[in-house]
């Protein structure tokens, strides 16, 4: 992941008009949760959360489609979902339980993403 930057006025409206589908918080609230989120940029096939690593940030994709996949114990390969532009990007399981991930989340194509660290989220 390469980046992070102050993301541009028109990407946090984008994000702005996503987490209002989700929650309605006060307009003081909502621009301090705008301001921690910096922008960063992912290659084909790089992965915003690797296998056996631990989760360091939520996501929200700009541009691009993210691939969540896992291996099976029979060694196959398993997508359980993809997540595209104007949607939050997350290993929640693996943030909640503290533990390492099992899904890979792997950009499909060159990416545009938002990012926050898990512990400002945590704060809120």
């Amino acid at each position: 992941m390469r980046g992070l930057v102050q993301p541009d006025t028109a990407t946090l409206d984008r994000l702005a008009r996503a987490a209002r589908r989700f929650i309605a918080p006060p307009a003081a609230e909502l621009q301090h949760f705008l301001g921690l989120w910096r922008a960063a940029t992912l290659r084909k096939g790089e992965a915003f959360v690797a296998a056996g690593t631990r989760v360091e940030h939520f996501g929200f994709v700009v541009k691009g489609i993210f691939r969540c996949h896992y291996l099976t114990l029979g060694g196959d390969d398993f997508i359980r979902n993809f997540v595209a532009e104007d949607e939050f990007l997350a290993e929640i399981s693996a943030i909640v339980n503290g533990s390492e991930s099992v899904v890979q989340v792997q950009a499909m194509e060159p990416a545009s993403i938002l990012v926050i660290p898990v512990g400002d989220v945590e704060l809120l």
